[in-house]
């Protein structure tokens, strides 16, 4: 069974997470261009946060390689972890090899200086320090 974007949508906001029709998933799944499931904003955009978790339970499905075009876009959701999605992107983070993270946490942490950002740069870094603790060879 094939869905618009706007379909998913539409199912990822009806269904709390852990219910999310197989069918849905299966679907999002195919999807190619990962970046729809990265933070998305709807219209209206009141409506965006309501699809996050379950954008985020399709994101972390996904191999390190696939997910890493769009790292630095994942590694700006650890700005908030209480943003729906937020811990289930910053898990699978925590599992993706270091040769695909790297590069793309001390962009974002140059990025998050380089803002101003206090609260995105203090949660990056515990993000940085629980990755380290867990990848120590």
């Amino acid at each position: 069974m094939s869905f618009t974007i706007d379909e998913l949508y539409d199912a990822l906001r009806q269904h709390p997470t852990e219910d999310i029709p197989a069918t849905v998933i299966e679907a999002a799944m195919e999807i190619r261009n990962l970046h729809v499931f990265v933070q998305p904003t709807l219209n209206p955009p009141e409506r965006s946060k309501s699809v996050w978790d379950g954008c985020a339970m399709i994101l972390a499905r996904h191999s390190d390689e696939e997910l890493n075009p769009h790292l630095y876009r994942l590694l700006e959701w650890l700005q908030d972890p209480n943003w729906p999605g937020a811990r289930t992107i910053e898990a699978r983070l925590l599992d993706m090899d270091r040769k695909y993270l790297q590069s793309s946490l001390e962009y974002s942490l140059r990025q998050a200086r380089k803002l101003d950002d206090d609260e995105w740069l203090y949660w990056l870094t515990e993000f940085q320090q629980e990755y380290d603790a867990r990848h120590a060879e």
